[in-house]
């Protein structure tokens, strides 16, 4: 990596991965009649910061979102990183062509969960050759193309669309429509028209999960994830985007909550599940399927004991892993799933008498044989780097320090495995948050 592009690189991690970071504008001591009002105006003068920032392959382009600084609909924009230029790729008003945003209750619930405070575009997938952006707007998919500057609908069965996004190699799609996952495949020729004008995306869905319901969905994670885990994914792409690993969940047996809208007291309540704290929780179970539907099957883990699916990755080089936790979140395990069997491996095995963190940006694979983690047996937040054995019960044996707990370790912003290095946020003070670099090997 180019020592310009890993510095930009590095500067865009900082304000994705550290909250703490920013520096808030302190409360004038006589604060004008308006103060209050630009408060409000500017979310406490949060609006118009960049988010959700992604590079193009080539490391020639940074794509990111931003509203204005008084105005909460997000757009898309592009930074040309070799002239500087910086150019307004799509708005949110031209989509939707000047009519109002719909968000459907299940999208809203989403966003509360996530604590999206702003509209317009929240995220985008940018496909890995850099072409092709994939936007959500008002319930609904837009393909964009960057070198014909054309935005494709994408034309979906009525339904409410959930979580869509592209597979690794960029030729697929994927997406949670009405409690069930699709796959559809894209030719690579979209917005690609000539002189003709580009016609909308005929999406051409495969269901690849069964016995979806409003009680029993697919490909979404239940609320305890989202709300308590910070675990928004309910479905997770082969690096080979070949097959997918996928939750199911069953929440028939969960009580009921009525909640009305107080700003719209003329439209109905709605009912949902709901997990209170000591009574039951929703059923969560893992699948794996191919791309095409087929070949599915369930991976398996003690799910009496380990009830929580706190995180799941199937990285490039590594092996699909599970981090499950007993339900007072005492116990956690790290296991090795083999996507063909369906069976799983104990990796290690983390204890506290009290209670485990989750770390957001852990685990993190290096390669097909050592991952990182984030561990408080010595009393503190430390990065750990594991080398499991398989098959064999050693606990923590080959395990590494990599950033001990003097350093306040916070969250792991990038590896480079190739150079043997890491950089992780945190610092000594609560207070303050720093960027630090470490070897990998402590």
């Amino acid at each position: 990596m180019r020592g310009r592009t890993a510095a930009i690189l590095i500067a865009a991690l900082i304000f994705m991965n550290a909250k703490q970071a920013r520096a808030q504008k302190p409360a004038p001591s006589n604060p004008p009649s308006d103060y209050l009002e630009e408060l409000a105006l500017t979310d406490n003068y949060t609006l118009g910061r960049p988010f959700h920032a992604r590079f193009t392959k080539d490391e020639q382009a940074l794509l990111f979102l931003r509203s204005g600084a008084k105005d909460r609909r997000a757009n898309l924009y592009e930074r040309d990183l070799v002239s500087g230029q910086e150019r307004l790729l799509v708005s949110a008003e031209a989509l939707l062509e000047g009519g109002k945003e719909e968000l459907s209750v299940a999208e809203k619930a989403a966003r509360e969960r996530k604590r999206i405070r702003t509209a317009g575009f929240t995220s985008f997938e940018l496909s890995p050759d850099g072409e092709k952006v994939l936007l959500k707007l008002s319930g609904k998919l837009w393909l964009y193309d960057r070198p014909s500057a054309t935005a494709l609908p994408i034309v979906l069965p009525d339904g409410d669309v959930l979580d869509p996004r592209l597979s690794p190699d960029g030729k697929r799609l994927a997406l949670v429509l009405d409690h069930e996952l699709y796959v559809m495949k894209l030719s690579g020729k979209e917005g690609r028209g000539g002189k003709k004008k580009p016609a909308p995306i005929e999406a051409r869905l495969v269901k690849v999960s069964k016995g979806g319901s409003a009680d029993t969905p697919n490909g979404l994670a239940e609320f305890v994830a989202q709300e308590e885990m910070s675990r928004y994914v309910g479905y997770w792409w082969s690096p080979d985007s070949d097959a997918l690993l996928y939750q199911s969940t069953d929440q028939r047996h969960l009580e009921r909550f009525t909640i009305a809208d107080a700003s719209s007291p003329e439209q109905a309540a709605h009912v949902f599940p709901y997990p209170r704290a000591g009574k039951d929780n929703a059923v969560v179970r893992l699948h794996r399927v191919s791309a095409d539907g087929s070949g599915r099957r369930e991976i398996l883990w003690d799910r009496e004991a380990f009830p929580y699916l706190a995180r799941v990755l199937w990285p490039e080089g590594g092996p699909p892993t599970l981090l499950v936790q007993s339900r007072d979140q005492r116990i956690a395990q790290y296991r090795r799933a083999d996507p063909e069997t369906g069976k799983t491996v104990l990796m290690h095995e983390e204890r506290d008498a009290a209670w485990l963190n989750l770390g957001k940006t852990t685990p993190r694979w290096v390669d097909g044989r050592r991952y990182l983690f984030l561990s408080e047996e010595n009393g503190g937040p430390e990065l750990v780097l594991h080398e499991p054995h398989l098959g064999k019960k050693d606990g923590l044996k080959s395990a590494k320090v990599v950033v001990p707990k003097v350093a306040g370790f916070a969250s792991l912003a990038h590896v480079d495995a190739e150079r043997g290095h890491i950089w992780f946020l945190g610092g000594p003070k609560p207070s303050e948050t720093h960027l630090y670099r470490a070897p990998l090997l402590g």
